[in-house]
């Protein structure tokens, strides 16, 4: 049986988002081999996670990346997130034997057996992408690429891929995502979004009033989720949705993978909303330690301060600075409560969105806003919000 070929690439520092790939890869997929192009990864490592692949009868290959000129080419000023070795991919003919291969770079996930898409027909084509978020530019994102290696090496694309950075790299918007356009032009399958799904332009979308995006289902999920942008998921705070999809196989024991374990991402059974201007919050404190049972996500506009952040230390609370209209909106559509809780400026509009929502709003007496409010309890007996709580 064929094995499945997947190439990664990253330097050390970008580890944890390596293995968790990694383990997505082979949680859905058997029988894969799996280089990873690096320079500065511990044998150790590879040693350890071998061992751990070969449960699923898969193998893992270290590439060290040395000579060229990777390091010296410049990347572009708005793409503080992207790393020299993005450029490894154009060094796949000189260190991979096999005639098909699906490059992946390391912040994405896959969620189910790629199968389908490695029997996708390259004959006569150099490589299969998907259009960059979702069809709205036209030439492809070099995120995912199934390539036809054996057309690379006959071709000589990896040379004319480094001449033209050599040429260039000052003047790459895209850095190699530029180039690989340029050298493939029109001459590539397109992929179906599902293999190459950018998460990660949510919050440019909300930006740009590209609300249809918001609308694509995510159920089933895509196939290969791509956390594209600086606005990654395993960043301390995030607004892009499916975070909980990374961590989900980012926290992944080799022992599920083996074993095969259904997955689950757990939530709470109930989900509390706060939409603050204010890190004044009345009876937080009483409320997270008294309500184990709800999730209470707390929402702002802007970056939120200390008072705020050090919340996080509590299991149930998920913080959501720079939060995105459309995301606010949404959650409040997914809540169960609306705790108007907060000091200072209230939103008259949340408020008037909570209510078509059908939300109830619950405040304390020192805190109630002037508009609406379902249910407001003493400000010096929370235990009574507690309950009430509690009983709906």
């Amino acid at each position: 049986m064929n094995k499945k070929v997947f190439v990664l690439a990253g330097d050390y520092g970008y580890i944890r988002q390596i293995e968790t790939t990694l383990k997505s890869i082979c949680y859905h997929n058997s029988d894969v081999k799996i280089y990873i192009f690096n320079q500065d990864i511990p044998q150790e490592w590879f040693v350890s996670v071998r061992e751990k692949m070969a449960y699923r009868n898969s193998e893992i290959v270290d590439i060290k990346l040395f000579g060229g000129d990777m390091r010296n080419w410049s990347l572009p000023p708005v793409g503080q997130h992207i790393n020299f070795m993005t450029f490894a991919r154009y060094f796949i003919p000189s260190f991979v034997s096999e005639d098909i291969v699906l490059y992946l770079d390391c912040d994405l996930v896959v969620t189910r057996d790629l199968t389908d898409l490695f029997s996708i027909d390259l004959t006569n084509k150099p490589l299969a992408a998907a259009k960059i978020i979702y069809g709205l530019e036209d030439r492809f994102n070099a995120g995912v690429l199934l390539i036809n290696n054996a057309y690379w090496k006959d071709k000589g694309i990896q040379q004319e891929l480094i001449n033209i950075t050599e040429r260039e790299h000052e003047h790459l918007l895209e850095a190699d995502q530029t180039v690989l356009n340029l050298v493939m032009g029109e001459n590539y399958v397109l992929l179906d979004d599902t293999y190459n799904f950018q998460i990660g332009y949510d919050q440019l979308a909300d930006s740009r009033g590209q609300y249809f995006i918001f609308e694509l289902p995510l159920t089933p999920l895509p196939a290969i989720v791509h956390y594209l942008s600086a606005d990654k998921p395993w960043n301390t705070y995030s607004v892009g949705r499916l975070r909980e999809v990374w961590w989900k196989y980012n926290q992944l024991e080799w022992s599920q993978i083996n074993s095969q374990e259904e997955l689950v991402v757990k939530k709470a059974k109930y989900q509390a909303l706060i939409i603050t201007g204010s890190q004044q919050l009345e009876q937080i404190d009483y409320l997270i330690k008294h309500l184990p049972e709800y999730d209470i996500h707390i929402l702002t506009f802007t970056d939120m301060g200390e008072i705020l952040r050090s919340l996080a230390s509590y299991e149930n609370i998920k913080l959501h600075p720079t939060v995105m209209r459309w995301m606010c909106r949404k959650m409040i559509e997914e809540c169960d409560v609306y705790l108007d809780i907060n000091h200072e400026f209230k939103f008259p509009d949340v408020l008037e969105w909570v209510q078509e929502a059908k939300k109830t709003i619950l405040a304390f007496d020192n805190v109630a806003n002037p508009y609406h409010v379902d249910q407001v309890f003493p400000q010096d007996n929370p235990q009574a919000m507690v309950d009430f709580l509690k009983e709906l």
